[in-house]
């Protein structure tokens, strides 16, 4: 019997090693796999505080190259600014001289139309007392004079508007806003003063002198050539311009100088439009 219960009271130790031992071995397990994690955490924490570092930095980054975006945005608006600004400036300076060369081509026609029906009144009343003293006809061709310079000036002024819109705005900028119009030439002819007016027939023999274009204005119709009074050349006279065998154009004298004359280009009259500054050309009277 004491054996049994001693057996018993063997078993029973036995068991309760072995269960003490199982409890150590469960309990250093679990303390192991707690400081995996925290060391897991403890590295995923760092990683996470560099991930945020770089992301920092890089936000910062971005921030200084959007604001370097913007000053250069704000530059070339500025200089947009500047150049469209200088374009309107332009744009209405060049209206102002174009409203200026058509009022002074209108006063140039009226007194042309005064001038040649004073010359008409003294023609037909030439055996009378005139209604028009010299003194007023002497007057408007000076008037007349001054009109064609001022003229000259407008157009050298319309030239210098047209350099200024080239130079201050990119070519695709009010493209056809800045084409100047051209001025409409008058079909009045000038007073026939001095030489007869009588025109050549188009088909009798075209030889002349041997001369030159100077200048030539086709848009307000007026030429000047390298000829004058030294040649017999006056006032009122008709100019036959030819080309070899070809009548390029008539021009009717309103200002004789000793080896220059300058007349209004008459219409209908051979091919003026083909002749150009410097041309070598033959004049007959």
């Amino acid at each position: 019997m004491k054996t049994i219960v001693s057996w018993i009271f063997r078993v029973l130790a036995l068991a309760g090693a072995g269960a003490a031992f199982y409890f150590y071995t469960a309990t250093n397990g679990i303390v192991d796999v707690a400081k995996a994690q925290k060391a897991a955490e403890e590295i995923a924490h760092t990683n996470t505080k560099a991930t945020l570092k770089e992301t920092t930095e890089t936000l910062a980054m971005e921030k200084g190259n959007l604001e370097k975006a913007k000053e250069q945005l704000q530059t070339e608006q500025s200089k947009t600014s500047d150049a469209e600004a200088k374009a309107d400036k332009a744009l209405r300076e060049m209206t102002a001289l174009e409203s200026d060369k058509k009022k002074a081509e209108s006063e140039r026609k009226q007194l042309s139309q005064k001038v040649a029906e004073l010359n008409k009144e003294l023609a037909e009343e030439k055996n009378k007392q005139p209604e028009v003293s010299p003194e007023e006809y002497k007057a408007a061709k000076t008037q007349i004079t001054e009109l064609e310079g001022k003229l000259a000036k407008v157009n050298e002024e319309l030239e210098v508007a047209k350099d200024t819109i080239k130079k201050s705005v990119p070519p695709n900028t009010l493209a056809s806003a800045t084409k100047p119009k051209a001025v409409k030439t008058s079909n009045t002819e000038a007073m026939p003063v001095g030489k007869s007016t009588e025109a050549k027939e188009a088909n009798a023999p075209l030889l002349g002198v041997a001369s030159k274009i100077l200048a030539i204005q086709h848009d307000i119709g007026m030429v000047v050539v390298e000829i004058g009074s030294s040649k017999g050349v006056t006032e009122g006279a008709i100019l036959t311009i030819t080309v070899g065998n070809r009548l390029m154009a008539k021009i009717q004298v309103t200002r004789v100088m000793d080896e220059q004359s300058i007349g209004i280009i008459m219409p209908g009259q051979g091919a003026p439009l083909l002749l150009r500054d410097n041309d070598a050309i033959n004049i007959s009277l």
